[in-house]
């Protein structure tokens, strides 16, 4: 019997394919900051933005405004490109990009 390999579900693939069609500039060097921002809030959406900043900003060794100036730019940037149709404060795009990101998983499990 030929056992067959299942495909895993990969987070970080799936978000960055996400972001990448909502036209978020993957070159940018804050893109790994939002992935983490977004992967920690899908981890645990009760945790506020500014623990969640301030943990990304402790694993990449920057300032919170740091990483908060680059996701913004992010964001900025792909409304301006068309890729988010309405423009969103940054909390509502990590909520709205995990909350994806967990439907996702979800839809693939099934």
């Amino acid at each position: 019997m030929k056992i067959e390999k299942i495909p895993v579900f990969e987070r970080e693939t799936a978000l960055r394919i996400f972001l990448e069609e909502l036209q978020v500039p993957a070159e940018s060097r804050s893109f790994p900051l939002l992935c983490c921002v977004i992967l920690s809030r899908a981890e645990d959406a009760d945790k506020p933005l500014q623990r969640l900043l301030e943990e990304t900003a402790a694993a990449f060794r920057m300032h919170p405004d740091q990483v908060y100036r680059g996701i913004r730019h992010l964001i900025l940037t792909a409304w301006a490109n068309d890729g988010i149709a309405e423009r969103m404060s940054t909390e509502q795009f990590i909520t709205y990009a995990a909350a994806w990101l967990l439907d996702a998983e979800t839809a693939f499990r099934k």
